[in-house]
């Protein structure tokens, strides 16, 4: 027994390949039309609903981190215009 015949049977089983005759064609597609586009009524009311979800996504304590910085903020503000109208208050001698 040789080898021979399997390999020729084995050969014979495999399908030539088919001629090439161009790059297939895509299938039909439907073109949806796009929806109508609404424009907002209230603008306002977009950007204070994105405004809230973004202060509801921060963490807690970043909220308390920009809580404090405000504060700190207004009150060296707050001191420095005090400061500033006493000294504008004081006659030049």
């Amino acid at each position: 027994m040789s080898d021979e015949p399997i390999r020729e049977k084995a050969d014979a089983a495999v399908p030539a390949p088919a001629p090439n005759e161009g790059p297939p064609e895509p299938p039909e597609q439907k073109v949806a039309a796009a929806p109508p586009v609404v424009k907002p009524e209230v603008e306002r009311s977009t950007l204070l609903s994105r405004l809230l979800q973004v202060l509801f996504s921060i963490s807690v304590r970043y909220k308390i981190a920009g809580t404090l910085i405000v504060i700190l903020s207004l009150a060296v503000i707050s001191l420095g215009v005090v400061t500033f109208t006493q000294q504008n208050a004081i006659p030049a001698p």
